[in-house]
């Protein structure tokens, strides 16, 4: 899905490799675990990483936990990925990093959940 806004050239790239630096910037579909960004100045995240409702798993996790608890542990994930993916950059208490997303729920939930400095 995130692959479809990128230039064909970024695009066609993506499509063999979960991630790649061209111009000086480092693309990726995905940005969880494992990937350290401590030299990147900014990020930008599409939208908000709920996680996808037809995952086997999720379902599974739905039919034993009840509708009140799953949807806890739904948004739990979602908020954990999130700060997990703008963590890659910050390194430090130090560390500058601009935010940008076109998503309106990520700015919301940046200022509800990042526990750092957001100017």
């Amino acid at each position: 899905h995130a692959k479809k806004y990128a230039p064909d050239r970024i695009r066609s790239e993506l499509t063999d490799n979960e991630s790649i630096r061209y111009n000086g910037a480092h693309y990726s579909t995905k940005m969880d675990r494992g990937a350290d960004l401590d030299r990147m100045n900014s990020v930008v995240i599409l939208k908000y990483p709920y996680p996808s409702l037809g995952d086997p798993q999720l379902q599974a996790m739905k039919k034993r936990l009840g509708d009140d608890r799953f949807w806890q542990y739904y948004r739990d994930m979602a908020r954990r990925e999130f700060i997990q993916q703008i963590g890659r950059t910050t390194r430090s208490r130090d560390a500058e990093v601009e935010f940008w997303s076109p998503d309106e729920t990520c700015h919301g939930k940046l200022e509800r959940h990042w526990k750092g400095r957001v100017v």
